[in-house]
């Protein structure tokens, strides 16, 4: 594409994918016209509110954080990890995932290592990524964090084993644990900030 306009942020000579989101379109209410990524992260610090339900795009050079502190934030083949630790102390790199619902979904390999399913009960789960739907199961965990916080017995999905992920990658962090926070990402800068909503202090 010669030109995509973003806000206030202007793409130039970019290359953009062809894809079908009809199957997502319940979930995100209504019709998607596409998806944004990389190119756009690349350049801004990006604040995501889902509360307000507002994104806003800032120029890295002069943005200043109104709270809090920032954190580091790595990247596999341009998508946002960060290090994320579970019960027993287990320890895998987790993708940061707007697009998906799931509070916390592990890949099958991270499982079937790290022996999430050995002790405790699973039931059938279903999750919804920018594809559609995705049968999963869900278990208890006694602990989950990532970037400085820390969730006390939350339910987290255990992806199908036709759904690999990327390799060596434990899961996904999505929007149910993100909406409890006003998300900023600074790509440039390779760090992240979570702050805290008022409806989750």
């Amino acid at each position: 594409m010669t030109t995509l306009e973003v806000g206030p942020l202007v793409l130039q000579e970019i290359e953009v994918a062809l894809l079908d989101l009809t199957a997502a379109r319940p979930a995100f209410g209504g019709h998607l016209a596409g998806l944004l990524g990389y190119p756009l992260f690349a350049r801004t610090v990006v604040v995501v509110d889902y509360i307000k339900g507002t994104v806003a795009c800032f120029d890295p050079r002069t943005y200043q954080l109104p709270s809090g502190e920032w954190m580091p934030l790595g990247f596999q083949a341009h998508r946002p990890v960060v290090p994320a630790r579970l019960e027993g102390n287990r320890v895998g790199q987790a993708l940061l995932d707007t697009g998906s619902n799931h509070a916390v979904l592990f890949y099958p390999d991270f499982v079937r290592t790290q022996g999430l399913r050995d002790t405790r009960w699973t039931s059938k789960g279903q999750g919804m990524f920018v594809d559609g739907p995705h049968d999963t199961e869900t278990a208890r965990l006694a602990w989950f964090e990532f970037v400085g916080v820390r969730f006390e017995r939350p339910v987290v999905a255990f992806a199908r084993p036709d759904q690999p992920g990327p390799p060596g990658n434990a899961g996904i962090i999505g929007a149910g644990v993100l909406q409890r926070f006003t998300v900023i990402f600074n790509y440039p800068q390779a760090k992240i900030a979570l702050l805290p909503q008022p409806l989750w202090r």
